[in-house]
């Protein structure tokens, strides 16, 4: 779930853009959280306290409105839901990685992603993206190894590998590449390097990948340790929700102040 959070902050400067050969540090200035952690945290904490999870999404798209949400789902917040029968985007598959603290099996992971995912994505393909990341993530954390996961991958989601591929790692492409990166890199660092590097929803496809990759690696304290602390300073009470979310899970996480 960490992984989900620092992929997000650092991939986000790096949004919308075409792919290319990255180098360069991973923190930057520029760097800051976007829907994605928003909607990961919001997650975990509905879980770890048995909130409803649609009820919490709304509240929390609506107080952080300006941190990145698609205009499908702040109509959705707003309560105007029409264009979720439709959107088919990979919003429901950034927000699923605390499934690795929350579910005890494959097959409860694969629930609570597609739970989470239908409280606010109507369309089965988008529900998809959520299962097939999740169960990945899932995956991660339990052992498996990346040769493995890639092969669920492609059993749990094989239209997803029959498409034809653009090569702009956006909306169910985003969600492919992401799943690739993580299990082909052999450290978070590079696997960090190669998502932005492929361009595209940059932060998304970094946050998906950053938890997965977080179970095959960790994450280094110098990522994680100022990641965490920009999160406390600039948006407390959200981790807070992370903080208690993570105890609930069974994961100490302690203020960096």
């Amino acid at each position: 779930m960490l992984g989900a959070i620092v992929g997000d902050f650092i991939g986000s400067p790096w949004e919308g853009g075409d792919p290319f050969e990255f180098r360069g540090a991973l923190l930057r200035p520029s760097c800051g959280f976007t829907d994605d952690t928003v909607l990961t945290i919001t997650t975990a904490y509905a879980w770890a306290v048995g909130e409803d999870v649609r009820a919490k999404y709304r509240e929390s798209i609506l107080d952080y409105w300006s941190l990145g949400f698609s205009e499908a789902l702040l109509k959705w917040a707003e309560g105007q839901d029409e264009q979720q029968h439709f959107n088919v985007g990979n919003g429901a598959a950034i927000r699923v990685s605390p499934v690795v603290l929350f579910a005890n099996s494959l097959h409860e992971a694969l629930d609570l992603a597609a739970t989470s995912a239908s409280a606010t994505h109507y369309h089965e393909h988008a529900i998809q993206l959520a299962t097939v990341v999740g169960g990945a993530t899932y995956l991660a954390h339990r052992g498996h190894s990346p040769a493995a996961i890639l092969q669920f991958a492609r059993v749990q989601s094989p239209l997803l590998y029959r498409r034809p591929r653009s090569g702009q790692a956006y909306h169910w492409e985003s969600v492919v590449t992401a799943i690739e990166i993580a299990c082909q890199t052999d450290s978070f660092e590079s696997c960090m390097c190669e998502c932005v590097a492929a361009g595209g929803d940059v932060d998304s496809v970094c946050a998906m990948a950053g938890g997965l990759s977080e179970g095959f690696w960790g994450i280094p304290s110098i990522l994680l340790t100022p990641v965490l602390a920009e999160l406390e300073k600039q948006y407390p009470d959200l981790f807070l929700m992370l903080k208690l979310a993570a105890m609930r899970g069974g994961q100490h996480l302690t203020s960096t102040t």
